[in-house]
């Protein structure tokens, strides 16, 4: 990736958990970024991740940060109820704008989110960093240019018991502030966990897959976890299927599959914190030979700031797009709403 001459100066909104585990240490190594400013509704969160990141201005209140900083881009990483309302008031005041998944938890505030970006004319990407994995980006190249009709596109998210131990070994925890704002966690644990977890390997079928018509889904709630069961149907003809479990007495295990006319591929991502690439085969049925694309250890945060910024220097297109956000939420709602009554629900038909 080539590098801008002067770096995008970003403003971080949000300093919880994952800022401090993903994308503050991404924005330290990132070549084309400066992080600028800091802003998190707890100030003396805020200031202690401004001091050990070396940033001057910190802020309690994102229009503050976008007025007084000289920023260009605000970098969200807020829970996902509290997009709609900062990601449209940092685009209304000029701002690119790189989020965190899910992009809302509605098609409405999406939508509201889409429009937005294009009635000022900026960037709106969605932090579903996998596709800035080059294994990934290799195999999807494979599957547009050479794999032809497309059978089957499968994904599926296994969440772990030992989560909360493989972010121990990350080195220094998560530090908690006391004015922090959490909003309340959603009544279904079923679309809690596909929207929360399940989104990552969803965008990925989508990425593969393209638009998608129709779902079916089945699932479970309980005591012993969260099980959801999905059969894709595609605007291209390909099946698939779309497995959510939380949790597994196993380590974490997520993926994809895409088998089609000229080949295959199977693709198994890491844990989201892991500096790693996915775990990726491809077979070019035209060789008859197995490719397994190599890459050395890599930060997807880290590669998914330089292109959102390296989009916002050349006036390119973003991945995952606004747009792209909506279509996994649309899906994602379908999915749910099968789950619910139990029938087959078109995607895009329930808002």
């Amino acid at each position: 990736m080539s590098r801008a001459r002067r770096p995008l100066r970003i403003g971080l909104l949000g300093c919880g958990g994952i800022a401090q585990i993903a994308h503050l240490p991404a924005l330290r190594k990132a070549h084309n970024v400066e992080l600028v400013a800091v802003c998190d509704k707890d100030e003396k969160l805020a200031r202690r991740m401004a001091a050990r990141y070396g940033v001057d201005k910190v802020y309690t209140e994102q229009k503050d940060m976008c007025a007084q900083a000289g920023i260009e881009a605000v970098l969200n990483t807020t829970r996902e109820q509290h997009h709609l309302a900062t990601v449209v008031e940092a685009m209304d005041l000029g701002m690119h704008v790189l989020v965190e998944k899910p992009l809302a938890p509605t098609v409405e505030e999406c939508e509201a989110m889409v429009a937005a970006a294009r009635r000022h004319g900026v960037k709106l990407q969605m932090g579903c960093m996998k596709r800035h994995d080059p294994s990934l980006q290799r195999a999807q190249q494979f599957a547009r240019e050479q794999m032809g009709q497309q059978l089957l596109v499968s994904g599926w998210c296994f969440d772990s018991v030992y989560h909360g131990r493989y972010v121990e070994t990350l080195g220094k925890q998560p530090e908690r502030g006391d004015a922090q704002v959490y909003p309340e966690s959603l009544a279904s644990p079923h679309l809690r966990d596909v929207m929360g977890y399940g989104v990552h390997s969803l965008d990925l079928v989508l990425w593969f897959g393209g638009p998608m018509t129709k779902v079916s889904t089945f699932g479970s709630e309980g005591d012993e976890g969260m099980v959801s069961v999905s059969l894709l149907e595609f605007a291209s003809g390909a099946l698939g299927t779309f497995q959510v479990v939380r949790t597994v007495q196993m380590d974490w295990t997520e993926g994809i599959q895409v088998h089609g006319a000229g080949g295959s591929v199977i693709a198994h991502t890491p844990f989201p914190y892991f500096h790693t690439h996915a775990d990726v085969t491809i077979f070019d049925a035209a060789q008859q030979a197995y490719l397994k694309p190599a890459a050395p250890g890599v930060d997807m945060y880290q590669r998914q700031l330089e292109a959102f910024a390296q989009a916002i220097f050349d006036d390119g297109p973003v991945t995952p797009s606004g747009e792209d956000g909506l279509r996994d939420q649309q899906v994602i709602l379908a999915m749910h709403e099968s789950y619910k009554t139990g029938q087959a629900v078109a995607v895009g038909s329930n808002r």
